[in-house]
């Protein structure tokens, strides 16, 4: 169970290394590792608790939460800036169609 764990998770690291993310691939991967868990007995579970750190597994979950929360960051950025792009342009859509002229009086 732990070894299955474990190779799930560098998958998911391994996806995350892409510059593309394909966030099906990396969803079904994390829906495939919590499966593990979920399917497993108390008694697994507490083997992999005695293991998880032992394993290594605690790194690779570490650094997918890094990667995740880099890319999150990344999102929000994108976002922020789309929304800022979009407003300067509604503006400047609104000052073009009240026909602002300030030259129209004759001299």
């Amino acid at each position: 169970m732990i070894e299955e764990y474990k190779n799930i998770s560098i998958e998911i690291m391994d996806i995350l290394k892409i510059e593309n993310v394909n966030e099906y691939e990396l969803e079904a991967r994390f829906i495939k590792r919590q499966e593990i868990l979920d399917k497993s007995t108390e008694e697994e579970l507490e083997d992999f608790r005695k293991n998880y750190r032992k394993s290594g597994i605690y790194e690779i979950d570490e650094e997918i939460k890094n990667k995740l929360q880099k890319v999150i960051g990344d999102v929000k950025k994108e976002l922020s800036d789309y929304k800022e792009k979009k407003a300067v342009n509604f503006a400047y859509a609104n000052i073009n169609k009240t026909n602002l002229n300030i030259f129209s009086k004759k001299v």
